[in-house]
């Protein structure tokens, strides 16, 4: 089922108004959306806006982990791996030993989908090699994105196909000492491994190094996974990983002697979890390439306004915006009380077209007095108002519109503090954000969409450089007498 959060205005209208506003800080909040918006309207106010690079920043312990090839006209290229070590069996729960009678059937690399998905599906086949890596990653000290980790040549798993991110999948529930059966798992991605490498690198470990995490990670240093885009076929795009859940691991079937009779065997079954929980990570690597396109003439040009600005998720670019011309208004108008104030953020015309359609949801978000990112004030009254942080995201906006081709964001209570002089313009910034959580804290690597967004800036004689997707600051206001 497609998200829709306009579906949710019926809900949002009943429950807009839980109180009434006591401090000045919230004047104008307490509007029933039903309700005519009284006052004078103001829209043609400057807004200066310029891309830039999202900070240098580590990509570990994420919500979700990309993997994938993007090639993309204006955004350059981007490619992503995930390097990442195993966690030891559950003794309690995983009663194993590795004996000399051990016969090992097969060893599957167990990748759980998460919901988030930039990619073709249809005709595109991914061809994911899986290597081991050269040295463990417990032991560094940071997990920055753009850091490589090398990894021995043999390639110890492939998988090429189509991808099935939303498919579920039947495999075998093995009942030691009892007939197998079929149950259902979500939707994952099943790499097969080299048998032999299994043996000789996991199974061969003794007994007190399976179930000891340090002896076991100073023993084995886990997998990269690494999608080989030469040999793949089709667009391609972005899958992400949950490793948040218990669902990826390896898994290891193996044969052993049944406990009750010598001359039969059992088949059983060890998972090593692959998680971001404990002393061992999972880690993305993001390579990004912006040579001679529109994004890299901005980076290089900080200064000049340009028509349309750019979004991108993991951890790519945003745009910062400011309002050079609320003091102006100010003096020119007076004392106001601000009824309601809106971002509207168009997309251009013509840029939400498969395959690179826009972020479904962007964050806005400001600078504090120490220069560190911090939310808006009208998102955490949204939040009190509603004691929800769902609904109160809802009403603070951000969601992309498909019927309208924008984003809109209420932010009434940051232009009032902004134009009383309790707050000071150092920069608001529209940055991506997954559908399902609101990242501000940190560039977000758990989306990989874009957004093309239209320039609210004028030229010097007073025309727009955007009058077709104008980004545009809707103020409804009332003087004070």
């Amino acid at each position: 089922m497609k998200f829709k959060p306009q579906d949710l205005l019926t809900l949002l209208i009943g429950l807009f108004l839980l109180g009434s506003c006591k401090e000045s800080n919230n004047i104008g909040l307490d509007i029933d959306p039903n309700s005519k918006i009284e006052g004078t309207l103001v829209d043609t106010l400057s807004i200066a806006s310029r891309t830039e690079k999202e900070p240098r920043s580590q990509a570990t312990r994420l919500q979700r982990n990309p993997i994938g090839y993007i090639s993309d006209p204006i955004f350059g290229s981007v490619e992503s791996n995930i390097s990442m070590a195993l966690t030891i069996p559950d003794i309690v729960t995983n009663d194993f030993t590795f004996t000399s009678s051990a016969i090992l059937d097969s060893a599957v690399l167990v990748l759980s989908y998460s919901k988030e998905l930039y990619a073709d599906t249809l005709a595109s086949r991914y061809r994911f090699e899986v290597r081991e890596l050269a040295e463990s990653i417990n032991t560094k000290d940071s997990y920055y994105a753009d850091q490589v980790y090398p990894t021995n040549a043999q390639i110890v798993g492939t998988f090429y196909d189509r991808i099935f991110p939303t498919k579920p999948l039947k495999v075998n529930d093995i009942v030691t000492g009892g007939p197998d059966t079929l149950k259902q798992v979500p939707a994952q991605l099943r790499i097969q491994l080299d048998k032999n490498f299994v043996k000789n690198k996991i199974m061969s470990l003794n007994p007190t190094t399976l179930s000891d995490q340090r002896l076991f990670s100073n023993k084995f240093n886990g997998f990269k996974i690494e999608l080989n885009k030469g040999t793949s076929v089709g667009q391609l795009g972005m899958v992400f990983f949950d490793f948040i859940s218990s669902n990826s691991k390896l898994e290891v079937y193996y044969r052993k002697p049944n406990e009750l009779n010598a001359n039969e065997t059992d088949t059983a079954v060890v998972n090593f979890p692959i998680t971001n929980a404990g002393i061992t990570s999972v880690v993305s690597s993001i390579v990004r390439n912006y040579t001679g396109t529109p994004i890299e003439t901005q980076l290089n040009n900080p200064n000049t306004q340009y028509a349309e600005t750019y979004v991108q998720g993991l951890a790519g670019v945003k745009t910062k915006i400011t309002f050079p011309y609320l003091n102006k208004f100010k003096n020119t108008v007076g004392s106001v009380i601000v009824n309601k104030a809106e971002l509207v953020v168009p997309i251009i015309s013509g840029t939400d077209v498969a395959p690179f359609k826009p972020l479904p949801r962007i964050a806005l978000y400001k600078k504090d007095i120490v220069n560190k990112p911090t939310q808006i004030q009208d998102q955490l009254y949204f939040y009190n108002q509603f004691m929800s942080q769902e609904l109160g995201d809802f009403a603070f906006g951000g969601y992309f519109d498909s019927t309208k081709k924008q984003y809109v964001f209420v932010i009434t209570n940051y232009i009032q503090q902004l134009l009383n002089g309790q707050e000071e313009d150092k920069g608001t910034y529209l940055a991506a954000t997954p559908l399902s959580e609101f990242e501000y804290l940190v560039p977000s690597f758990a989306t990989a969409g874009r957004s093309i967004i239209g320039s609210g800036a004028k030229k010097a004689d007073g025309t727009y450089l955007n009058p077709t997707n104008r980004m545009k600051l809707n103020i409804f206001y009332s003087k004070l007498n």
